[in-house]
């Protein structure tokens, strides 16, 4: 160090020149600022336009040539035009091709019925739409409304290049993952599968199969699917109850969510290449004496085909993210839910079949009941989705400035069935595993308790699995649901429950609430999976028996609802009616597949 090189720290010196500190400092008594006006006050900020409080040339210009692509136009049409035209030309039905022949719309353009006028005809009015008082006093006469709703909406979708981009994206990866999910592995024989498709019609094999659309027991490229993955996210989503650091990273926000992301993927990876060789090695006890093999069983065949295997799933995987990014609705929960749809049509022609044919007894008339018990059950199956109880949150006013901020009295939303449809895959799991057991370590492989556990339709089997149903649904709700964390959220953002004190009090009576309709929800949510035990009771078959309820009609009904609501979001955004716009989807939860 040399002493011309020495100079004071950083911040340790000041300027000389104070501005402003008197007029008798001769360094001026207002800062160079002037005495009055906006530009002497500390803060002032000169906006874009701004012309001395005078009105500014962007608003005295006139505005023309603007027009919202995105508007829907209607002619509107009145009651007595109608009237008019029923009396003239002696109609009783009234559509847009009348109209259109009494010139009084053009092929292009949509119509709206308004209400002015007396209608004394009985008219089957057909419109785009209609308002409140034409569509009541069109029904006061004994005539009917009909509105061209749902092609209309078909029509609005299309037209909202974003969403139609975004559908196109989707229904192009669908069709990569059926594509692939008939790809059979190299080297093996895909008409020697007998005993493989088999083995996949009862137990956890029938849920692995289910969950990958038939490619389980076709040998596929896809073979394992995304349960994987499934099982990868079940795994972390334990241990972030469980272990301090996967808490803090769920609590770090976006870049936390990354991170488990990723931890997600590689522990999907770990658990493949312990999955291939197993789905390989049951391949080879299955099919091997059959000739399925046509390289033989060597080991190159056997490593080959369990990184294909691997390869399969992580591209799955890698498709559900696209989707999610790109398309509509969640990725893999699509994926799910194509691959039970693709097993619905064949299902659904073997119990005609089977009922047509007399086989099983009951004819046609007893197909449309089960058809119509179907749809009762998917309705009660939203009902059980959607279904809530509101606890009432008050907020207490702050005043900041000249407004006023809270005050307003909002609702915490408690799912009646919070836990999706975990406990049902958590249960049918630990079913399988000591049927699996007591099979393997029997003589003959004919022990009556491991056939016992392992039929499906047998009394035992349902108790216990109703119990355990029940069990993993409070545990699952437990896991995923914090009432302390919530209490906390709650009191730093001056909330309040009325009548409860805020702090532990809250947790406890949010934790009170949570366990009262968690008690009626795993009930509903075991009574489902049951069902398909019961329907096989009454005949009918075991396959189109698995959509009356389990894990496979919960999925369907969530993934539905979700993309659905995903679809009207972006129509309503455009101010277009939504998909369902008297159904009351809107603002609410997504549900995904687990």
């Amino acid at each position: 160090m040399k002493l011309h090189t020495l100079k004071p720290a950083n911040g340790s010196t000041h300027h000389d020149k104070r501005v402003g500190r008197g007029p008798g400092s001769g360094m001026g008594g207002t800062s160079t600022r002037g005495h009055k006006g906006a530009k002497s006050r500390s803060g002032y900020h000169k906006k874009i336009g701004f012309e001395g409080g005078q009105m500014p040339l962007q608003r005295r210009l006139p505005k023309f040539g603007f027009k919202n692509i995105n508007r829907v136009e209607y002619k509107a049409i009145n009651l007595s035009v109608l009237q008019a035209l029923a009396e003239q030309k002696n109609l009783e039905k009234i559509g847009r091709e009348e109209l259109i022949a009494a010139g009084f719309i053009s092929s292009k353009q949509l119509v709206k019925i308004l209400g002015n006028g007396d209608l004394k005809a009985k008219l089957a009015v057909e419109a785009n739409a209609f308002s409140k008082t034409a569509e009541a006093a069109i029904q006061a006469v004994g005539g009917t409304a009909i509105m061209k709703k749902i092609i209309e909406t078909l029509k609005n979708i299309w037209r909202i290049e974003d969403l139609r981009t975004r559908l196109l994206i989707t229904l192009l990866f669908i069709a990569i993952y059926r594509f692939g999910s008939f790809v059979v592995l190299p080297g093996i024989d895909p008409t020697r599968l007998a005993a493989l498709q088999s083995q996949t019609e009862n137990g956890l094999m029938s849920l692995l199969n289910m969950f990958s659309g038939g490619a389980f027991s076709h040998a596929s490229v896809f073979g394992l699917g995304i349960m994987p993955y499934i099982s990868a996210s079940i795994i972390i989503q334990i241990l972030a109850v469980a272990v301090p650091y996967f808490q803090k990273m769920q609590r770090d926000g976006e870049s936390g969510q990354r991170k488990i992301n990723q931890y997600t993927r590689w522990l999907t990876i770990a658990i493949l290449f312990f999955q291939a060789p197993t789905y390989m090695i049951n391949l080879r006890s299955q099919v091997g004496q059959s000739g399925a093999f046509m390289v033989g069983d060597t080991f190159w065949f056997m490593f080959s085909s369990t990184i294909i295997l691997a390869a399969g799933s992580m591209f799955i995987l890698w498709l559900g993210e696209r989707i999610t990014d790109k398309g509509v609705g969640n990725g893999v929960s699509l994926i799910i839910m194509i691959g039970i749809i693709a097993r619905f049509p064949g299902a659904i022609f073997e119990q005609l079949t089977s009922s047509i044919s007399g086989a099983e007894g009951g004819g046609l008339i007893m197909f449309l009941f089960e058809l119509i018990a179907l749809l009762f059950v998917m309705a009660l199956s939203i009902l059980l989705v959607k279904a809530t109880r509101k606890v009432p949150v008050q907020y207490a006013k702050r005043i900041e400035g000249n407004r006023q901020f809270g005050g307003a009295r909002q609702y915490i939303p408690l799912k009646l069935f919070a836990a999706n449809v975990m406990p049902i895959i958590f249960a049918q799991a630990i079913m399988f595993i000591p049927a699996t057991m007591i099979m393997a370590f029997s003589k003959d492989g004919s022990n009556p308790v491991g056939h016992l556990l392992s039929d499906q339709f047998s009394l035992p089997y349902n108790i216990i699995y109703v119990i355990l149903i029940v069990l993993f649904t409070y545990f699952y709700t437990a896991i995923t649901m914090n009432p302390v964390q919530m209490a906390e959220d709650m009191k730093r953002n001056s909330g309040f429950i009325p009548g409860v004190k805020p702090g532990k009090a809250t947790a406890d009576y949010i934790d009170t609430v949570m366990t009262r309709i968690t008690f009626p929800g795993s009930l509903f949510i075991a009574l489902i999976a049951v069902l398909p035990a019961f329907a096989v009771l009454f005949g009918v078959k075991q396959g189109f028996a698995q959509f009356f309820g389990g894990t496979s009609l919960l999925i369907l009904v969530g993934v539905v609802i979700d993309t659905l609501q995903q679809i009207e979001s972006y129509m309503l955004v455009r101010h277009y009616d939504g998909l369902l716009n008297a159904g009351h989807t809107r603002n609410r939860s997504s549900v995904a597949a687990y």
